[in-house]
């Protein structure tokens, strides 16, 4: 991995590719702590696992049921379950409560959402999102820049959770931090064929005691190494923040940097319209988790595609073959390497930094 030489003057080049909040937001970034009211709609319901903030208010109250009666001729009408799940369990693919394979359409369900129970602070443990603190604690090892990468697998409450965490410094390409992260969380699966990451590398990982412990354990780690000046470098890094819970404001996003690039090049061709449609489809296809809506929710009912920092002309791997004639993501159903991302990631950035007339 090459060196890269620092000075304040690169400093200063790599702190204008610093994005700012709206730009940010608009990425997915959270870039405020969530508050009471927005954290009580992370509570999920006891059926259908839909968070409060998909559900209509009085969706979510006890005496809102409905029973709607004809006046005329004296039935009682059923009315049509506005809360649908498989009351079973899924057995070898197939629920149990209908045998059917566990794609099928929901059996079964309640007139009404009835919210989940939570102990105190368990939202908050879970869900609440941290910025970048001073440092922790004396002698620590507080970097200019470092360049970030995450792999993720899937809770058994659907969302995306952080098993694996790799940071590197920027300039000398050091490995500071390259760890599997044990979930805090009940989990559905791995994601292996693309996080990487098998419950054999968890059970390792524990043995050896390099395991980070959940997220807090994550984000420990990490700012061991990162202060509020410190300038993180990823590749589409929205999701990796999300994961983490964490807060930071001084980000420089190679996905967004390339993507003002490419919607400035094409723009100047009049081609404004098709070039920002390629953006949204890439932008979705990289994401690869759900989507946050303003209040940090994220949204479960839009499908997103599990292929990691995207696809098409603005994905990491194309972007890297493009810029630096260098093949990554090349191991197939083993998995992608966050390590190998993060590196790709900062030598992108450091390929536009060199490069300042590539549009």
């Amino acid at each position: 991995m090459a060196i890269i030489t620092q000075s304040e003057a690169y400093l200063v080049e790599l702190r204008n590719l610093i994005e700012p909040e709206d730009v940010l937001r608009s990425h997915g970034y959270i870039i405020r702590p969530l508050t009471d009211e927005q954290l009580l709609s992370k509570r999920r319901c006891l059926g259908c696992n839909k968070t409060i903030s998909q559900l209509t208010p009085s969706n979510t109250n006890l005496s809102d049921q409905i029973h709607p009666t004809d006046v005329a001729d004296k039935t009682v009408q059923v009315p049509a379950f506005r809360c649908k799940y498989h009351p079973g369990q899924v057995v070898r693919k197939h629920w149990s409560c209908c045998s059917q394979h566990v794609t099928a359409n929901p059996c079964g369900g309640s007139d009404v959402h009835i919210p989940r129970s939570y102990g105190p602070g368990e939202l908050a443990e879970q869900h609440q999102f941290h910025p970048t603190p001073d440092a922790l604690l004396k002698g620590n090892d507080i970097r200019a820049a470092v360049a970030l990468d995450c792999e993720m697998g899937t809770a058994v409450s659907g969302d995306r959770e952080l098993i694996r965490v790799t940071l590197i410094d920027y300039f000398s390409g050091a490995v500071l931090v390259d760890n599997i992260v044990q979930p805090d969380v009940p989990m559905q699966h791995l994601n292996t064929r693309f996080s990487g990451v098998s419950w054999a590398d968890v059970r390792k990982a524990k043995r050896e005691g390099s395991c980070l412990n959940g997220k807090a354990g994550a984000r420990r780690a990490l700012w061991t190494f990162v202060g509020p000046e410190t300038v993180v470098v990823g590749h589409g890094a929205s999701g990796d923040l999300r994961a983490l819970r964490w807060i930071h404001g001084r980000i420089v996003d190679s996905f967004v940097t390339e993507s003002n690039t490419k919607k400035r090049r094409e723009a100047a061709n009049g081609d404004k319209k098709q070039v920002e449609a390629e953006i949204v489809r890439t932008s979705v296809v990289r994401m690869s988790e759900r989507v946050p809506d303003k209040n940090g929710n994220e949204n479960v009912g839009k499908k997103q595609k599990n292929r990691k920092k995207g696809a098409g002309s603005l994905s990491l791997k194309t972007l890297v073959k493009t810029r630096l004639d260098r093949d990554i993501q090349t191991r197939g159903r083993e998995g992608h390497d966050s390590l190998e991302d993060a590196i790709a990631a900062r030598d992108l950035i450091h390929w536009i930094i060199s490069n300042p007339v590539h549009e």
